[in-house]
């Protein structure tokens, strides 16, 4: 078994490393660099029942090993380094069970799960968490009668303006929360009932908690004119409110505390464990699995001889339109004039995606959000001739002179071009086949004011796409080639 977890590590190196980095540079997940220790500590807690279990190898894990590493050869081709990490700590208990078996597996089954908190599942909270903050947080302060806005996740008082922000939701005390419950939790009860009661109360303070912290610091700007210094550090508000809260969380808890009541562990004189053939036949097959996902990564990502890197280009400075497109290795962007409108081009263009620098990436911005306001947001499909697109993303724009933006978009990925980001982002799973074509986003622009309704300017946005695809071909065929 250490043998197995040892290569695990070893063939997964690069994945586990980058898994400590997220750890440690990340103030939702720096608990993380615990949860290995604390895990290690809890199986340790079980070393004589897992010393008198049998171990029973499980054929039927090898297809999870094997279901779960191919998993994690797409998330890495497709950077999407989440889904890498979570299959990468998914790894670890399906390989305990291949090698160790059921009964093995059940005794240390909290330990191996404990490890998820780790995981970066959980940022499918953020945004929920972040709306709710919003909200309880505008409903508390009204009650108090002070004179309160709340746009989308802006809140305003007289003194100024706060955003709930996606950090200000409370993902991180949270995600403590429900470590620390669980853990105290299993150690402390027996039932199942209790565990998730004690659990249920933990998230819930913390998730009020977090509206108290952001109510209080509003109510400190509001009373200090925003110069309080606690307007602009509030993890250091949270984190203490968080302590204190544990206090009576603890004390509670301790008052329906259950002795175990496990028995003790009887020695087994006549072992049923499976035969060494089949275990060192297992052994091997889970290897092979394990290692053949890194193999082909490392395949895929040689470099390649007709691949090479230019310096981007600055967009034009004439043009109020500069969308950002982290780690593009080639940006253009160009104005043409159609029926007396300016139509802006742009297109960036990625001739090989890492991890950070890619197509599909939420730090990318196809418009300023600072000086523009969405308005709308839609998928057009359109009855083109070919070659031409035929779907395409539209958002609607509008800044505070009132002045509106027009903005159509879509994708080539691999030599097929699609207005879905999600079809976009798998398509580069065709680097498993050796299509390296590379990927682009190709967008258009068009400003435009009352004169003209939004209909008006599609229409001269599909006008513009018919007469002049050929230059959006040769403008895309120049940032593909020129590197």
């Amino acid at each position: 078994m250490s043998a197995a977890l040892i290569a695990l590590l070893l063939l997964y190196s690069n994945g586990f490393m980058t898994l400590v980095t997220h750890w440690w540079n990340s103030s939702d997940y720096s608990h993380g660099i615990l949860l290995p220790l604390i895990t290690l500590y809890l199986i340790w807690l079980k070393r004589l029942s897992l010393a008198n279990t049998e171990t029973s190898a499980q054929p039927a894990g090898v297809v999870l090993l094997l279901i779960l590493s191919i998993g994690w050869l797409c998330a890495k081709t497709i950077n999407i380094q989440a889904i890498e990490q979570l299959t990468l700590i998914a790894l670890i208990p399906a390989l305990v069970w291949t090698l160790l078996g059921n009964s093995k597996t059940k005794i240390i089954l909290f330990p191996l799960g404990y490890l998820f908190f780790a995981a970066p599942l959980w940022d499918i909270l953020i945004v929920p968490l972040q709306n709710l903050t919003a909200l309880a947080s505008f409903n508390i302060l009204r009650l108090t009668n002070l004179p309160i806005l709340l746009e989308e996740h802006h809140i305003s008082i007289p003194a100024g303006k706060f955003l709930i922000a996606k950090a200000c939701g409370g993902l991180r005390f949270f995600i403590a929360a429900a470590a620390i419950s669980s853990l105290y939790a299993y150690l402390n009860y027996q039932s199942i009932s209790r565990r998730l009661i004690f659990i249920a109360i933990a998230l819930l303070g913390a998730t009020i908690l977090n509206w108290v912290r952001v109510c209080i610091i509003i109510w400190i700007g509001q009373l200090t004119n925003m110069e309080h210094p606690l307007v602009e550090d509030h993890n250091s508000l949270g984190w203490s409110l968080f302590a204190v809260a544990l206090i009576p969380l603890f004390y509670f808890g301790a008052k329906f505390k259950e002795p175990a009541t496990d028995p003790a562990p009887k020695p087994i004189l006549a072992s049923k464990k499976s035969s060494t053939s089949a275990y060192v036949i297992t052994f091997t097959f889970t290897i092979l699995v394990l290692s053949a996902p890194p193999a082909i990564q490392y395949l895929i990502d040689k470099p390649s001889q007709t691949i090479s890197q230019s310096s981007p280009l600055p967009p034009s400075s004439n043009i109020n339109w500069n969308p950002v497109f982290i780690g593009a290795d080639k940006q253009s962007t160009n104005t043409y004039s159609e029926s007396g409108k300016n139509i802006h081009l742009h297109i960036s263009h990625y001739s090989e995606q890492t991890q950070g620098a890619e197509l599909i990436n939420e730090l990318n911005a196809i418009y300023n959000k600072e000086n523009w306001r969405k308005t709308g947001e839609q998928r057009n499909s359109l009855d083109l001739a070919a070659p031409l697109p035929n779907s395409m993303r539209e958002i609607q724009l509008e800044d505070r002179r009132q002045h509106k933006r027009l903005i159509w978009y879509w994708y080539r990925v691999a030599g097929i071009t699609t207005a879905d980001p999600t079809y976009a982002k798998l398509l580069e799973l065709r680097k498993l086949i050796g299509n390296r074509q590379g990927s682009a986003i190709i967008a258009m622009a068009i400003d435009y004011d009352d004169e003209i309704s939004t209909d008006k300017a599609r229409d001269h946005l599909i006008t513009f796409l018919q007469k002049k695809y050929p230059a959006i071909e040769s403008a895309f065929n120049q940032n593909h080639d020129e590197k």
